[in-house]
Order: structure tokens, then sequence, then C-alpha cells
């Protein structure tokens, strides 16, 4: 098969060399020095061309270019459905970030509306702090005015129990003073007197208006030692009735003599 073209070549040239012996010397021949060789060459052209045994012939070509438009269709629905499947992406991203925008929007105004809470807070916190700050002044005044007032009424307190102890002391000492010199009286009067019986009487009398008078003495002296004792006074309390039993020990042992 190879020397078919070889053979197929010499038998050509041969055929030509003889027409072209043909035809030189007529007028035509410069015409046909031009025309003939070209003819021959699209001649031998075709017919290489046209046969399917020949690589590179029509028939391969048109083989090729079905096969090129074959693999164009199926490279062309790829990149369809490739295209197809990257809109769908596409579209699914799109929304997924319409939704962080609109997630992105709504956490940037939760954000100023926290830092504007924060704020409205901070700035109540302040107004609190400086209102502690000036209740705390208000009260250590209305303590100091209390504590003042406390120890001012305490100080009043103990003044007017000072001068109630005071009066009752004199009062007490004026009693047993009267209490004492009526004794004396009645035991005069015993002296100056020589009946028994009414002696005798005018002791009784005399015993129990004493016993009275120290029984009333003693209740006096319960009481207020008990007041002293609630108004934080109770040292006070004993010692006003110590001093004040040993202030009338003296006219009772008097009278006892």
């Amino acid at each position: 098969m190879p020397d078919l073209p070889d053979e197929d070549e010499e038998d050509e040239s041969s055929s030509e060399e003889q027409e072209e012996e043909s035809v030189q010397g007529t007028p035509t021949a410069a015409l046909c020095e031009q025309v003939v060789p070209l003819l021959r060459y699209l001649d031998r052209k075709v017919a290489k061309y046209d046969d399917p045994r020949h690589p590179g012939s029509y028939v391969e070509l048109e083989e090729k270019l079905e096969e090129a438009k074959k693999e164009l269709v199926k490279q062309r629905e790829k990149l369809a459905e490739d295209l197809d499947s990257e809109q769908a992406q596409n579209r699914i991203l799109s929304e997924e970030f319409v939704r962080q925008t609109r997630l992105l929007e709504q956490c940037q105004s939760a954000r100023q509306a926290d830092e504007e809470l924060i704020r409205h807070l901070q700035s109540q916190c302040g107004e609190l702090r400086a209102q502690r700050a000036e209740a705390k002044l208000q009260l250590a005044e209305i303590e100091g005015n209390c504590r003042r007032a406390t120890d001012r009424t305490w100080k009043e307190l103990v003044e007017r129990v000072n001068h109630c102890l005071r009066g009752y002391t004199h009062w007490g000492v004026a009693a047993q003073e009267r209490i004492t010199l009526r004794g004396l009286e009645i035991r005069a009067a015993e002296l100056m007197s020589d009946d028994s019986r009414s002696r005798r009487r005018v002791a009784k009398r005399l015993d129990a208006f004493i016993s009275r008078s120290q029984d009333v003495i003693a209740n006096l002296e319960a009481e207020v030692t008990e007041v002293l004792r609630r108004l934080g006074l109770r040292s006070r309390g004993h010692d006003w009735s110590g001093r004040e039993l040993m202030r009338g020990s003296p006219s009772r042992r008097r009278h006892s003599r």
C-alpha cells in the first residue's frame, strides 16, 4: 500500500511530460503551461483527500469534526450543568449573605440599644451614688443631732432627777426632824405627866406614828431606787439610799434610847 502513491506520481509525471511535448509550439502553449499544472495538482489533491484510506483525508476530517462537535456538545452540557450548579450555589450564598446582613444589622441595633442602656444605667448609677453620698451626709447630721439631743435630754433628765432627789432628801430630813421633835415632845409630856396609863397610850401612838412614817419613807426609797435603776442611775440610787439611811439612823437611835 505505501508504494501506490509513488507509482501514481510516476505515471502522472510521465503523462504530464507527454502532454507538454504535444502542446509545445501552439498558441495556447503559454496558457497550458500555467493552467494544466494547477489542474493536475488539484486533481491529485482531490483524489488524495477523497480516499478514506489515506491519512488526513476528507472523510477522516469529517469524522474528527463530528467527534469534535460531539465533544463540544458534551463540554457545553457539562458547562451548563456546572453553570446551573454555580448559579444555585450563588443563590444559596446570596440568601445566606442577605440573612447574615440582616442579622448583622439586628446585632448592630441591639448593640446600640445596649450601649445606650449602659450609658443610661451609668448615669443613673452616678445619680444614685450622689444621692447616697448626700443621704450619708444627712444621716451623719441627723445622727449628730440625735446624739446631741440625747445627750442634752440625758443631762436634763439627770439634773431633774438630782433636783428631785435633793428635794426628796430635804423632805425626808425635815420629816425625820419633825418625827424626832414630836417624839421629844411626847417624851417630855410623859415626864411631866404622872399617869402611867396615859404615858403608855401616848407611847403606843408615838410608836405607831413612827412605824408608819418609816414604812412610808422605805416605800418612797424603794420607788426612787427602782426609777433610778431604770434610768441607768442605779449606783446613784444605792448611794442615795445608803446615805439617807445613814442620815435617818441617828434619830432612830436617839428614839430607841
